[in-house]
């Protein structure tokens, strides 16, 4: 009876381990993922905690949005590696926005980032404009969803979503 064996562990598939999505959890998984990448992370990881993608984009006059849409412009693993070192921590942080997809809200603290508009009441111990923490956030390797599947471990939904033209 294959209900018997569920809790058989050489039949369970193996996930990813997520770690939180701290600095401290985006280093070790670049250490294991992008090794390359790692030593520049770490090199800049003061600057990185203190900067947000908008100063990055005004001191440099990017856009990192519309490089991540780019692909001639995007900042792959590859692409990154074969840039001159040192890597500038705008390159790095570049290059953590469209891989990693650690995008404007990221903070590094372990918790997703709401950014509450000026006209908005704040919640929790946010002001109005100001980003206030949302839930806690986690980053593992991608994992292809073929084999978790057929093993029962995961649903795939079929959602409807429309994405804003301001996005």
């Amino acid at each position: 009876d294959d209900d018997d064996n569920d809790d058989d562990p050489a039949r369970r598939p193996t996930l990813p381990k997520c770690v939180p999505a701290t600095w401290a959890g985006i280093v070790a998984l670049c250490r294991r993922f992008y090794p390359a990448a790692a030593p520049d992370i770490v090199r800049h990881l003061d600057e990185l905690r203190m900067r947000t993608v908008a100063e990055y984009e005004q001191l440099h006059t990017i856009d990192f949005l519309a490089i991540k849409r780019d692909p001639d412009r995007f900042m792959s693993y590859s692409r990154f590696t074969d840039l001159p070192s040192p890597r500038s921590a705008c390159h790095v942080r570049l290059f953590l926005y469209c891989e990693l997809r650690l995008l404007e809200l990221y903070r590094g603290d372990g918790f997703t980032q709401e950014e509450q508009g000026p006209d908005q009441p704040a919640h929790r111990e946010g002001e109005p404009g100001q980003r206030v923490a949302g839930l806690r956030e986690y980053v593992c390797e991608n994992i292809a969803l073929g084999p978790q599947l057929s093993a029962g471990a995961a649903v795939l939904l079929k959602l409807h979503v429309e994405v804003p033209s301001t996005v």
